[in-house]
């Protein structure tokens, strides 16, 4: 990988300052690089040769897939996580065929918009990846969706696409529900994936089975219910996507412990537009209470999403809060964009707790806000003796609803509207 002037193995890339100490696992889902493009059984047994026809030929494999690029993008090929020379086609933007050339252990910076095919050896590309670090980053990553998981010789998992809705068939990566596609994630422990969820109401109360939640009890050890979401998994919501659990069943415990999403390790949660009503939170990012272990560092970002509870009208809790959140030590809470409303059982839509340095040692954390609109409050609150840093930029929430416990949390504000 390019860095200023100097090119940088992945197996020795650091982050410095931050929670994250490796980041091979972390460029997965950075803003600035593109996913896996290469889909092993999306290929073509041949090459383009310099004229752009193309050859037959069994030893190489050429992509059928037309990877979209700009200008200024540097496309990255890697092999077992190394660098490699790759054949580049390069085609204007309606796929006409301009020129050839070498990837390069440096990479290959795009001259001109349009598309790319990279071809390599057959013996090597059950284990090729290709990456595109954007010469403009964007939230969103900008390329044509394919359905693949790619395995690893040691049958590990990682990388690759998946797909939730009813428009497409089940199978081939493609889940017609959340649930079914959160544990084949959590279950197969694949890393990086990328959910692709299509437009539609996806109602949790099915998808778990009113019946059996309506047994749910609290035993003291199953303190949290939901969606499990980690392992770098990025959720990418369409635009008409809604995650809804109005509980109207008869399990107590169930409107106190269940939230929509509950977070075991680092994860993007985009676009999602998620309404809840008689339960717990929107999304519970409380790690031990939802796995029963400190992970070493974990990062989580929330980007542009719409959350929404209406209240609990059921049992002893009765907390209204969209985002509840316990840091940890090494994590790194981002909310990017995006509405929050509670109910007014509870002021806060947003809230976050600090941890014991006794018990997990003494430990960074850090939340940061970014162009939020509160619409009602957001709580800083001590639940222990840790040191929280916090950073809030360009947000909007009430000045009456705020509960900062300064004592712990080294709160930073820029440029914030307060109504």
């Amino acid at each position: 990988m390019a860095l200023g002037n100097k090119i940088v193995n992945l197996d020795d890339l650091k982050v410095v300052g931050d929670a994250v100490t490796d980041l091979k696992s972390a460029l997965m889902y950075t803003e600035k690089h593109g996913r896996n493009l290469w889909n092993p059984n999306d290929t073509v047994a041949g090459y383009i040769n310099n004229s752009g026809d193309f050859i037959s030929d069994e030893t190489f494999r050429t992509s059928a897939y037309y990877i979209p690029v700009s200008a200024g993008d540097i496309v990255l090929p890697v092999v077992n996580k190394e660098f490699v020379n790759v054949l580049i086609t390069c085609y204007d933007t309606n796929k006409n065929f301009l020129s050839r050339a070498l990837g390069g252990q440096t990479g290959y910076t795009v001259t001109e918009s349009g598309f790319i095919r990279p071809r390599i050896d057959t013996s090597l590309s059950q284990n090729f990846m290709v990456q595109i670090q954007r010469a403009v980053p964007t939230i969103a990553p900008s390329f044509e969706k394919y359905a693949n998981v790619l395995v690893n010789p040691d049958n590990t998992v990682y990388g690759g696409c998946l797909y939730v809705g009813t428009a497409r068939a089940p199978g081939n990566n493609c889940f017609t529900m959340l649930k079914p596609c959160c544990d084949f994630i959590i279950n197969n422990n694949i890393k990086n994936a990328i959910v692709y969820v299509d437009a539609g109401t996806y109602d949790l109360r099915s998808e778990f089975d009113m019946r059996i939640l309506n047994t749910i009890v609290s035993d003291g050890e199953n303190t949290a219910y939901g969606l499990k979401v980690g392992n770098n998994t990025h959720f990418v919501f369409a635009e008409g996507a809604t995650v809804k659990f109005l509980y109207d069943g008869t399990s107590v415990a169930c409107s106190e412990l269940f939230s929509v999403f509950n977070v075991v390790g680092s994860c993007i949660i985009e676009n999602a537009n998620i309404e809840v009503a008689n339960a717990r939170y929107c999304v519970h990012e409380d790690l031990p209470s939802a796995i029963g272990v400190i992970p070493d560092h974990y990062i989580v970002k929330y980007l542009n999403c719409v959350m929404q509870h209406n209240g609990n009208n059921m049992g002893t809790y009765t907390g209204t809060v969209c985002i509840g959140a316990g840091t940890m030590k090494n994590s790194l809470s981002i909310i990017d964009g995006g509405m929050y409303t509670c109910g007014t059982q509870f002021p806060w839509a947003i809230s976050y707790h600090n941890f014991s340095k006794t018990t997990y040692g003494n430990y960074p954390s850090r939340v940061v806000l970014k162009n939020v609109w509160i619409n009602n409050g957001l709580r800083l609150g001590t639940h222990s003796d840790s040191v929280v840093d916090v950073e809030i930029t360009g947000c909007k929430m009430p000045s009456g609803i705020r509960e900062y416990d300064t004592q712990y949390f080294n709160v930073t504000e820029w440029n914030n509207v307060t109504n």
